[in-house]
């Protein structure tokens, strides 16, 4: 079926928040859905990083972000706040250029 596809991870725990696979993608209004092609690309780069092991260190940044209350004196934990800003640093440059 067009615009369905199935949704894994790799700890099944990820899931649990997610409907049954698997999903039909649609929208209700006149816009345009994903492009299966972009989603295909996405797909291959989790398994990439995954098997490189970044997805494991990701893992850790995400869990940093969810479990920290505050930022280490030392420095330390530099990255995760510089990940937890990254989303709002497009927002921003988005606005400046008007």
């Amino acid at each position: 079926m067009e615009n369905t596809y199935v949704i894994c991870a790799k700890r099944d725990h990820r899931l649990r928040s997610c409907k049954p696979n698997p999903i039909t993608l649609q929208t209700e209004k006149d816009l345009a859905l994903p492009n299966p092609d972009y989603l295909r690309i996405h797909a291959v780069c989790c398994k990439v990083a995954h098997l490189s092991g970044a997805a494991e260190h990701m893992d850790k940044v995400l869990e940093g972000l969810e479990y920290m209350r505050v930022l280490s004196e030392d420095g330390s934990s530099a990255h995760i706040l510089s990940f937890a800003l990254q989303p709002f640093s497009q927002e921003i440059g988005a606005e400046a250029r008007g």
